[in-house]
């Protein structure tokens, strides 16, 4: 949730679709850390695709709640459903603004090179068992140390 700022604005007073975009980003990406990166350091995740359709307008000084869920996830991305919804500034009902989704893909920090995700990180993804990943990247590092 946050406060529509009035200096970037279209000529007729709407908030510019690139500033809402920007926050349907910002959003789709700290869904995507909260969900799975803070576990993984070692990974990150980049935007590779993005599909949105604008539904209404936003005026300047209103409110913005943006919400995120997991839509598809496979080796290759995964797919964060965004919702924005908009209220104006002396109003209470919330109403539809943008509604879309963004495709993330998984990179190394190391490498920069694309992280394929294994059916156990698809699943913690999908379902948030974080001790799970934990676990499962703990054994792989005493495997290593044998």
């Amino acid at each position: 949730k946050t406060h529509l700022s009035g200096d970037k604005l279209n000529s007729n007073g709407t908030v510019r679709g690139a500033e809402l975009f920007e926050y349907a980003d910002v959003a789709g990406y700290t869904f995507c850390n909260e969900k799975f990166l803070l576990h993984r350091p070692d990974l990150m995740v980049a935007t590779n695709n993005a599909d949105f359709k604008f539904l209404g307008p936003a005026y300047a000084y209103g409110f913005v709640e943006v919400f995120a869920e997991v839509g598809e996830v496979t080796p290759a991305r995964i797919d964060v459903r965004i919702k924005m919804m908009v209220r104006d500034n002396k109003d209470s009902e919330w109403r539809d603004c943008l509604r879309g989704t963004f495709s993330f893909t998984v990179i190394s920090r190391e490498t920069r090179k694309i992280h394929r995700l294994t059916k156990e990180e698809m699943y913690v993804v999908c379902h948030e068992l974080v001790p799970t990943i934990v676990g499962i990247e703990r054994s792989k590092q005493l495997d290593k140390a044998r």
